[in-house]
């Protein structure tokens, strides 16, 4: 009996041990991507006229918007030196058609429509955006 309850500790302390160094592995990674994401948002000059310098990134997996309840928008916090605010992004549903979602709002309220205004890993366009050199001539 004695052995038993060993083994069951034994195994109840390697469970704990696993899944403590998983989550610790998934938060450190998740601040390293902020950190990545903070500097790629400092290129964009229309997020700097609004925040500054981001120095803080909160990527929020758990956070729901009403427009998308499947989860279909990016939400994210973003601490700048100026301001703070939350940066939505992503596609959502109406009717039969898809509609872009880029927006910031600042921490007094004021909502920004960023669509055609900024571009984040993807999603998005930036109406200043260096457009790629192509050549008429063939190789």
């Amino acid at each position: 009996m004695k052995k038993v309850v060993y083994i069951l500790c034994a195994l109840a302390l390697t469970a704990l041990l696993l899944v403590g160094s998983c989550t610790g592995l998934f938060f450190y990674v998740k601040n390293q991507e902020e950190d990545v994401m903070a500097e790629l948002l400092n290129e964009k000059t229309i997020l700097q006229e609004h925040l500054g310098m981001i120095e803080n990134v909160n990527v929020d997996l758990s956070a729901q918007d009403k427009r998308s309840p499947n989860g279909g928008l990016m939400i994210m916090s973003l601490q700048g030196t100026k301001n703070s605010g939350t940066l939505t992004y992503g596609e959502i549903s109406e009717g039969n058609q898809i509609k872009p979602i880029m927006e910031l709002k600042l921490a007094d309220d004021t909502l920004i429509d960023l669509n055609g205004k900024l571009e984040i890993m993807g999603w998005g366009t930036e109406e200043n955006a260096t457009q790629p050199v192509t050549s008429d001539r063939e190789p």
